[in-house]
């Protein structure tokens, strides 16, 4: 999705199909920009399922799965609250995902508590960071 603000306030957007969506600034447009995110993350989450399912079942079909391993993680994670631009900046703990035949599967480390407390052992840099707690090259 683009989106291209003009001097006269009016805010064009493509979407993720390459369609114009022309706006004023209202609500509705930030709604409708919201919608578009939401669906395109969605969207995304679907495809990567749909090719790590199937990459998986050619894995087992082919007697492989309990030789290989997948991870998915981000050299970033992303910061606790939002920014000015209604998003998240770049920041410190984030999320990996493994798969595989040998893989336990489960939740393993620590849940962040997001309350901002001086003493919350998942926080760091005031409040802003998830503490990073497993470093990729250990697993």
């Amino acid at each position: 999705m683009e989106i291209v603000e003009r001097q006269t306030g009016a805010v064009m957007i493509l979407d993720l199909k390459g369609e114009l969506v022309i706006g004023d600034g209202d609500e509705l447009l930030k709604d409708k920009i919201n919608s578009m995110i939401q669906q395109g993350h969605t969207n995304l989450l679907l495809n990567l399922d749909d090719a790590l399912s199937a990459f998986y079942m050619d894995l087992s079909n082919q007697g492989l799965s309990d030789q290989t391993l997948v991870l998915q993680f981000s050299e970033f994670g992303r910061r606790v609250y939002e920014n000015g631009s209604e998003g998240t900046d770049h920041g410190s703990g984030g999320l990996m995902m493994a798969l595989g035949g040998r893989v336990r599967g489960g939740l393993y480390g620590t849940g962040a508590n997001l309350e901002d407390f001086p003493s919350n052992p998942t926080l760091e840099r005031d409040g802003e960071d998830v503490r990073h707690e497993t470093d990729f090259r250990s697993v």
